[in-house]
């Protein structure tokens, strides 16, 4: 909520929290963001009911597949693939190599970029993907600055990145990595025009510096040297914070004892691109 009253409900996604609740990552949508040199007070509230679609919940935390997922309606871009089929408003299809069943599978064996995104992104910005089961086996890539003729791909099993051609004979090798963690983990791209970081649960894995073309659509695909299927249960795509500095984050104890919640990280995701905040 925006208001102590707890009116002006606000969206928000829960990515992950432990057994007790001690630690819960939150993610909280500002429609109007933060002005500069300024801050605002979001306030959580135990409920003992259902508040969604208002908060919602990463699509694997549930017994049913993204029952409770609005991760819609907190970031720039977002899907669970939950179902069986893609979602057709989102990607288009490149090859068929890939399936559907509450994630997303990119198979193995085959030199190409699989699917891509509808929608086109303007750099800067920041991408993150859910992988699974990533492994260095599978050799698969997230795509990303795609425009039809050429793209990034940042290989998962090991952080390495190539550019050029969607096949991997017109690919050439920018970054070379051995960064093997095999699944279950947040893969994170930040692309500027100057620069990409690439991130591992949120923390720095590699940069890589350079002239970037990374305005275009994101995806998947894969390497023929993999011989396992890939699977990520979700992608998002949030706007890249002003100077590529994000605000702090600060947490108070709560007025009662049973009110409001405490020692959450907060993840402050603005409505739209030209918005003026977004935190960590």
């Amino acid at each position: 909520y925006l208001s102590s009253n707890l009116t002006n409900q606000i969206y928000a996604w829960i990515e992950s929290y432990n057994s007790d609740f001690s630690q819960v990552v939150i993610w909280v949508n500002l429609p109007n963001g933060i002005s500069a040199s300024s801050s605002i007070t979001v306030y959580i509230c135990l409920q003992s009911s259902s508040q969604y679609p208002y908060t919602g919940i990463a699509p694997q935390l549930t017994s049913t597949y993204g029952e409770y997922d609005n991760g819609n309606n907190v970031f720039l871009f977002y899907d669970n693939f939950a179902g069986t089929s893609l979602n057709t408003n989102k990607w288009k299809t490149l090859t068929s190599y890939y399936s559907v069943n509450n994630g997303l599978t990119i198979d193995y064996g085959n030199s190409d970029v699989d699917i891509v995104s509808v929608q086109s992104f303007d750099m800067p910005y920041i991408l993150d993907v859910y992988a699974v089961d990533v492994s260095g086996p599978t050799n698969s890539a997230i795509i990303f600055g795609y425009n039809g003729s050429t793209e990034y791909a940042l290989y998962t099993n090991s952080y390495n990145l190539w550019e050029g051609t969607p096949t991997n004979d017109g690919e050439t090798e920018l970054q070379s990595n051995s960064w093997d963690k095999g699944g279950n983990e947040i893969v994170t791209i930040k692309v500027t025009s100057s620069e990409l970081e690439f991130e591992y649960n949120y923390q720095e894995v590699n940069t890589y510096s350079g002239s970037i073309s990374g305005d275009g659509s994101i995806g998947f695909g894969s390497n023929a040297g993999g011989t396992a299927n890939a699977t990520y249960y979700w992608i998002r795509v949030r706007a890249y914070p002003p100077n590529g500095v994000d605000p702090t984050v600060s947490t108070s104890s709560p007025s009662t004892s049973t009110a409001q919640a405490q020692n959450e990280a907060f993840y402050i995701q603005q409505a739209t691109s030209t918005a003026q905040a977004q935190n960590e």
